[in-house]
């Protein structure tokens, strides 16, 4: 009896410190794989001081510096960076504009917000608007994708005076049925969040990468350097799934919130998105939105899912024009 009890100690004592060993390997790999990434994915633009920290910027114009008036500024959606907006719009429109890309905070190469409330919408545009102050901009077109597209629209009820134009492109814009990804709910869990994130987001994410991108341009096909161009494996660090993972989070009550405050909403504004959009169902968002926006245009693009900027590129530099 004695000598079972033993035998079933040093079990459990080999199979805890196999655990222990297989958490330091995931944690390590962690470490080593955010680095490679870093490396892999440096910054391109440069640091805006803002109120708490930093924003990355790239700032892009025509050859010989004649830019056509406005600026366009182009803001990303979750789990992403500038070089998403770079990949698909940098080089159309920078043609005639000039454009600033901006690595929302907590992404990219951007330092997180601070405060219970740093990662909403309207805290995000708050620190946008600082940076764009400081570079001396002070009218443009505004474009938001998705998540940014929300801020983007916060930011045009909050700063109005700002702008001459707001481009949404598949914007989240009500609340919706159920939860989100799997993911993003764990991650909000505290303790066991900020585990996952340290232990396993980078591995997995490394494996669903490319059903992540999949099904983000479902049914159209991603580029097939999408991940390389887009910079999207900084999106697999544990600073940036939390970031994101509290984005996500907060993200159905702000827009019930924000809702009722469309109607407020003058400046001119265009719509687009993918009719065939599983992500941010138009039905559920641009279209009600749409309807509640004063004289809003709506551009559904048939056969094209979340991603309109990649789908129809010519349609949002005809949108800004």
């Amino acid at each position: 009896m004695r000598m079972r009890r033993l035998i079933a100690k040093s079990r459990a004592a080999v199979a805890a410190a196999v655990l222990a060993a297989c958490l330091g390997l995931s944690a390590l790999g962690t470490v080593i794989g955010t680095a490679a990434i870093e490396a892999a994915n440096p910054a391109t633009g440069r640091f805006v001081p803002v109120t708490g920290g930093r924003l990355h910027v790239v700032d892009k114009a025509p050859p010989g510096g004649a830019a056509e008036q406005p600026v366009v500024v182009l803001i990303h959606g979750a789990a992403a960076n500038l070089h998403d907006q770079e990949a698909a719009l940098g080089e159309l429109l920078s043609r005639r504009y000039r454009v600033l890309l901006i690595d929302r905070p907590g992404h990219g190469w951007s330092t997180p917000g601070t405060g219970a409330d740093g990662a909403s919408p309207r805290a995000e545009a708050t620190l946008i608007r600082e940076a764009l102050q400081q570079l001396g901009v002070t009218s443009f077109v505004l474009v938001g994708h998705s998540w940014g597209g929300t801020l983007a629209a916060d930011y045009a009820l909050d700063y109005p005076q700002d702008l001459s134009g707001l481009v949404l492109l598949a914007p989240v814009a009500y609340p919706w049925r159920g939860g989100t990804s799997w993911y993003y709910e764990l991650g909000a869990i505290p303790i066991i969040g900020p585990a996952f994130a340290h232990l396993f987001a980078l591995p997995l994410g490394m494996l669903l990468t490319p059903y992540a991108v999949q099904t983000v341009f479902s049914p159209n096909d991603p580029p097939v350097d999408y991940v390389s161009r887009a910079f999207a494996r900084l999106a697999l660090r544990p600073s940036e799934f939390l970031a994101s993972t509290r984005e996500v989070a907060g993200l159905k009550a702000f827009v019930a919130g924000q809702a009722a405050r469309y109607r407020g909403l003058t400046v001119p504004t265009v719509i687009i998105a993918g009719a065939s959009d599983t992500v941010v169902p138009p039905d559920v968002h641009a279209r009600p939105l749409a309807a509640a926006l004063p004289g809003a245009r709506l551009v559904l693009l048939r056969g094209v899912g979340h991603m309109p900027h990649y789908a129809a590129p010519e349609r949002v530099a005809e949108a800004i024009a």
